[in-house]
């Protein structure tokens, strides 16, 4: 996905470019930013780190990522909808595959300027591991959105969007 960016960005003709991505698409952006920083201005990611385990095996048996995955993945029968209905319980077996970040990554730096945005409510990002986060990301913030969980941008669309436009308009 990541490579379908950078050849969306060239077909445009951007030089430079600011992204934002959340959770997976955060995963994406990320990836994005490691690999073609020259490219970059800004990044912002919400609610999800490069730190692998972000979601230990106790928390996805648990029943609110049960939840989580069904919200993306599923008809609410624990199926998959799109590609032949796979058992959730299959993809929560090889969830650190799916959320895991390449590990090749994890050598290269970003040092340019970028927003990691969490739900205060969500489990999706550690406060505590965050500075694992910046060792990759050197110039990265951390901001919690208020009464929000892992959809910050759905739960408090207002207090959200000051923070990014914030954020971006900043030279």
């Amino acid at each position: 996905m990541a490579e379908d960016i950078i050849k969306k960005t060239q077909f445009l003709k951007l030089d430079k470019f600011s992204l934002l991505g959340h959770s997976m698409g955060g995963k994406t952006a990320m990836t994005v930013a490691l690999k073609h920083p020259e490219l970059l201005d800004k990044l912002v990611v919400v609610d999800i780190t490069p730190v692998e385990k972000w979601l230990d095996s106790q928390a996805v048996k648990g029943h609110s990522h049960r939840d989580f995955l069904t919200t993306y993945l599923g008809d609410g029968d624990r199926r998959v909808v799109w590609t032949g209905k796979p058992s959730l319980d299959i993809i929560i077996e090889n969830i650190e595959e799916l959320i895991g970040f390449p590990i090749a990554l994890l050598d290269l730096k970003y040092n340019k300027p970028a927003l990691f945005i969490k739900g205060e409510n969500s489990t999706c990002v550690s406060d505590s591991l965050f500075p694992n986060t910046q060792k990759i990301f050197t110039n990265a913030k951390l901001t919690k959105i208020r009464n929000a969980g892992h959809f910050p941008h759905l739960s408090n669309t207002k207090d959200f969007m000051e923070v990014v436009l914030s954020f971006l308009s900043k030279p």
